[in-house]
């Protein structure tokens, strides 16, 4: 009989020691379940904001495609060309306006509105020919 209770604390012992293993794995597995559900979370959050800073460089280089497809467009090289070049078609007359004369123009023309405005009745072909022929 003696050696009963000896085999019943050591199989005592041997459950808390089962117990105490399966406890320790449990509490690894939940943590390390834990772990990685952040770094989960963390890693969709950082391709959330790559996506979105792709979508902003694609619309970026959408911008740069349509400025350089604009730069190559026959317009803007012949406009570059009157604008910087002095350069112009053959069998076209080039014309020059000074500012002061455009200022004045501006003014004129603001006046004969506020007249035209206030009932004179003052017609574009009348205007044209103040703005070609009267300075």
């Amino acid at each position: 009989m003696h050696s009963r209770p000896t085999t019943v604390k050591a199989r005592k012992s041997l459950s808390k020691i089962t117990l105490f293993i399966i406890f320790i794995f449990v509490f690894g597995l939940v943590f390390f379940s834990i772990k990685e559900y952040i770094n989960k979370k963390k890693l969709d959050a950082e391709i959330l904001a790559l996506n979105q800073e792709l979508q902003t460089l694609t619309a970026a280089k959408q911008d740069f495609l349509q400025t350089i497809d604009h730069y190559n467009s026959d317009f803007f090289v012949e406009q570059e060309a009157r604008t910087k070049l002095n350069m112009k078609k053959p069998g076209e007359n080039v014309v020059v306006v000074k500012l002061d004369d455009v200022n004045r123009v501006n003014a004129e023309t603001d006046g004969a509105n506020a007249n035209y405005t206030a009932g004179g009745s003052m017609s574009n072909f009348v205007r044209w020919w103040n703005f070609f022929f009267n300075h």
